[in-house]
């Protein structure tokens, strides 16, 4: 297993079964920077729009925010396993995680706190896409669901239903239009938003 994200500033970072997330040196393809403390296997990282904040979710439980290499938050409160991680670079500073424990959560940046829990799937939480042109949270669940949330009420305002297994990986298209979802019925759906 693993991932990879490409930071702002044409970087690249990794997460695997190691337990490591590894900036990389593109110049060089060696790694500058491994980051460690993630007690399992990295499932998710993702890159702040700023590009100061590196954000990995583990299967430790945890979601890790780093900072040139250190860690400089740990969000604890998932029951099993996390497996994304998003920071929606808002003004309100949010990040949320999706976990096996069936739920999203939503984390005050600043103080690490939790702010709220989503609840709806009925499976393990894969996967979260935001859209840049509204307000919503779309989140991949391997209950072959995608479910739309409003993040203004903090509630699930639709069920997409196409896959005939779990939906393991969502994506929004820059400009906001569409939603691109892939299964492990080895099917992509695109969706009109």
């Amino acid at each position: 297993m693993g991932t990879l994200t490409a930071t702002p500033l044409d970087g690249l970072a990794s997460g695997s079964n190691d337990k490591h997330v590894i900036e990389w040196d593109l110049a060089t393809n060696a790694p500058a920077r491994v980051l460690e403390g993630h007690e399992d296997v990295v499932s998710c990282v993702r890159a702040g729009a700023s590009g100061d904040l590196l954000y990995s979710a583990s299967w430790d439980k945890t979601a890790r925010v780093w900072r040139d290499g250190a860690c400089v938050l740990t969000l604890k409160g998932h029951d099993k396993a996390v497996w994304s991680v998003l920071p929606l670079d808002d003004a309100e500073g949010r990040v949320l995680t999706a976990s096996a424990d069936r739920t999203i959560k939503i984390w005050d940046l600043a103080s690490g706190t939790l702010k709220l829990t989503l609840t709806g799937h009925i499976s393990t939480v894969r996967g979260l896409a935001v859209s840049a042109r509204s307000p919503y949270l779309f989140s991949a669940g391997e209950d072959t669901t995608i479910r739309l949330w409003d993040l203004t009420t903090s509630s699930c305002v639709a069920v997409l239903a196409a896959h005939m297994s779990a939906v393991a990986s969502l994506s929004v298209s820059p400009r906001g239009d569409f939603l691109v979802s892939g299964g492990s019925d080895r099917v992509v759906v695109v969706w009109d938003l």
